[in-house]
C-alpha cells in the first residue's frame, strides 16, 4: 500500500520541489484528475508549476548579466553604508542622533549579514528591510541621521 503525503504545494521553490511537481503532474495526467475531480487542483500546480519555472529561466538569464552585478554590488554598498553610518552614530556625542542610530539599529539588526548573501535571498532580505524601515517611527530616525 503507498503512502499520500500532504505538502503546501504553493511553497514549494527549489529544484528538489520542482521534480516533485513534475513526477505529480506526470502520475495526476488530465484525464485521472478529471476521474478523481482534481482538475482544478491540478490546474493550479500547472499554473504554480509553469510560474515557477518561468521565474527560474528569468533568474539564470539576468544572473549572467554585468548589469545585474553593477547594481547588485551598489545596493551591497549602499547597505553597508548604512550599516556603518548607524554604528557610527550609536558611538557620537548627539543625543537625537544616538536615539535614532539605537532605533534603526533594531530593524537592521537581522538584516546584517545580507550583503554576503546570494542575489535571490538578498533581494527578497532587502525588500523586507526597506519594507521595515518604511513604518513609523523610522522615517523620522532615518530622516535624523540624514540617510534618506
Amino acid at each position: 500500500m503507498k503512502n499520500i503525503l500532504s505538502a503546501r504545494l504553493s511553497r514549494l521553490h527549489n529544484g528538489e520541489h520542482f521534480g516533485f511537481e513534475e513526477a505529480v503532474l506526470g502520475t495526476l495526467t488530465p484525464s485521472l484528475a478529471g476521474h478523481l475531480n482534481l482538475t482544478a487542483q491540478r490546474g493550479q500546480l500547472r499554473q504554480l508549476h509553469d510560474r515557477e519555472a518561468e521565474v527560474y529561466r528569468i533568474n539564470q538569464a539576468y544572473r549572467q548579466t554585468k548589469e545585474l552585478a553593477r547594481l547588485d554590488l551598489f545596493r551591497d554598498k549602499t547597505f553597508n553604508y548604512i550599516k556603518n553610518s548607524v554604528k557610527y552614530y550609536l558611538n557620537t556625542g548627539d543625543n537625537a542622533k544616538k536615539t535614532a542610530a539605537a532605533a534603526v539599529n533594531f530593524v537592521l539588526r537581522p538584516y546584517r549579514l545580507d550583503p554576503v548573501k546570494g542575489y535571490i535571498d538578498n533581494t527578497a532580505d532587502m525588500g523586507k528591510f526597506v519594507d521595515d524601515m518604511s513604518v513609523k517611527p523610522y522615517p523620522a530616525h532615518i530622516a535624523t541621521l540624514g540617510l534618506t
